[in-house]
């Protein structure tokens, strides 16, 4: 079961390194390490090919300009000869059983495309350009400060694209089947919610997508990620716009759920265009194709507000972040 791991970066050779450390220590030992460096500036360049010293599998594309994560994916998975896909980002760090435990599953199950597992997210102020070496405190096990669980899944299985939309995946936790990719790609004019669009595009596919409860990934949360960009609302608005501007969803419910959420995106944005979505969710809900769905909205409905309670630390941590605080124990 050959693993190609992709991994994408932009100006983080200190964060990069801890990455691709966490891909050689797995145990079950993967393909190839595909490094697409995504215009870094020239004095990361140095760092970066000098990890392809640590193993020959260690393989690495430069851009000359910075071309977005999407198109370094895209890139990667050109390159892939693996039979299962990893995209890793570059400031995540992998368990490492955690490609082992998602391929058991796939064992197990011949209809699983996708394997998503649990991850911890663990808050750090280090530089993401500082020098790194394998001996540091907290290489592979973090301190954390919140687990994410996807928790039911009866909805994932049933319901895939109203339940991708809703919670999504993160990228890093996931094996991906490369037979199960196809054509997909990652949207190349996205900044935010490139990897939702993704998921969306494989479960439009008819992919089948399989949660591990373990927790086999870990989320760094610092100063330099995508959320500390003030226009994140807006970038991640446009991805909501795309989905729905390209029809992706075909079923009744999963428009209902797709007018849901740019409404609530909408609403700090054009009050009038939330407006009109909400009134067309309101159409599709009193239908009477969606009176034996109704059920499932409620349980879509009431599990989104438990899920905004559950997360109210991590939403925290991103406040903190943003405004250049710490947060937690992780100093």
């Amino acid at each position: 079961m050959k693993v190609s791991v992709i991994i994408p970066t932009y100006n983080r050779p200190g964060f990069l390194a801890q990455a691709v450390h966490s891909v050689l220590l797995q145990t079950h030992a993967v393909m190839e390490i595909i490094i697409v460096n995504d215009g870094s500036s020239a004095r990361h360049r140095t760092k970066i090919d000098a990890l392809k010293l640590l193993d020959d599998r260690i393989r690495v594309y430069h851009f000359p300009d910075n071309k977005g994560v999407s198109a370094a994916r895209n890139k990667g998975l050109k390159k892939a000869a693996g039979d299962y896909i990893l995209f890793l980002d570059d400031d995540d760090q992998l368990h490492p059983d955690m490609v082992k435990s998602n391929l058991k599953i796939f064992s197990a199950d011949s209809k699983a495309d996708v394997v998503s597992s649990s991850f911890d997210m663990f808050f750090d102020t280090c530089p993401p350009d500082a020098d790194w070496c394998a001996e540091q405190q907290h290489a592979i096990f973090p301190e954390t400060i919140f687990t994410w669980d996807y928790g039911e899944t009866s909805l994932l299985t049933e319901h895939p694209f109203s339940a991708l939309l809703r919670k999504g995946l993160q990228v890093s936790s996931c094996l991906v089947r490369r037979q199960a990719i196809g054509s997909a790609r990652f949207p190349e004019d996205l900044t935010r919610g490139e990897d939702t669009f993704f998921w969306l595009t494989l479960a439009s596919a008819g992919c089948n997508f399989r949660i591990n409860h373990l927790q086999l990934c870990f989320y760094r949360i610092h100063l330099y990620n995508s959320l500390s960009d003030p226009g994140w609302r807006k970038a991640s608005l446009r991805g909501k716009l795309k989905i729905y501007q390209n029809g992706m969803a075909t079923k009744l419910v999963d428009r209902f759920v797709v007018h849901l959420h740019l409404a609530r995106h909408l609403l700090k944005f054009d009050r009038q265009l939330c407006l009109k979505h909400i009134f067309w969710a309101c159409r599709i809900m009193v239908s009477v194709q969606m009176i034996p769905s109704w059920p499932l909205l409620i349980k879509i409905i009431s599990s989104k507000f438990y899920n905004k309670w559950r997360h109210r630390k991590v939403n925290k941590a991103n406040r903190a972040v943003i405004a250049g605080k710490t947060f937690g124990n992780r100093q």
